[in-house]
């Protein structure tokens, strides 16, 4: 003889909205095989120990030896002083292209320079907003 089991099951019925979603455009990032690949990177007969330099233009490679003494000239995660709600000042003069401003957290890419120890953001700033910049001093 041979022994039936059952089971039982709960069984709840729900309504479904489905919603329909067209992408017209997908944004696709191509893939590089190499550094050399990538516009903003410069790479002139790559050696053992070179390290990525950026002059202000575009990523360089160097020999360490070369950029020792530019160490001491960068400046990171410095906070300006604020002169109004878009405007702010540096301690330092900066190198025209080095200037990265950090707007709560993001890279902002509209900043104004004004001259070379003092920038604009493009929107009015408030107290609670973090703002932080990295450059590499003038010498």
């Amino acid at each position: 003889m041979s022994e039936t089991q059952t089971q039982v099951f709960d069984v709840e019925l729900v309504e479904q909205e489905l919603i329909e979603v067209q992408l017209s455009s997908i944004d696709l990032i191509p893939r590089k095989s190499n550094l050399n690949e990538l516009e903003d990177i410069t790479l002139t007969t790559p050696q053992n120990g070179d390290i990525l330099f950026y002059d202000g233009e575009y990523w360089i490679n160097k020999p360490l030896e070369e950029i020792e003494s530019e160490i001491p000239n960068f400046i990171y995660n410095e906070s300006p002083t604020k002169i109004n709600s878009k405007r702010f000042q540096v301690a330092n003069a900066f190198r025209i292209g080095t200037l990265r401003v950090i707007f709560n957290g993001l890279k902002e890419k509209n900043i104004t320079i004004i001259n070379s120890t003092t920038f604009e953001l493009p929107i009015d700033s408030i107290i609670s907003d973090t703002i932080e910049t990295s450059y590499i001093k003038q010498v």
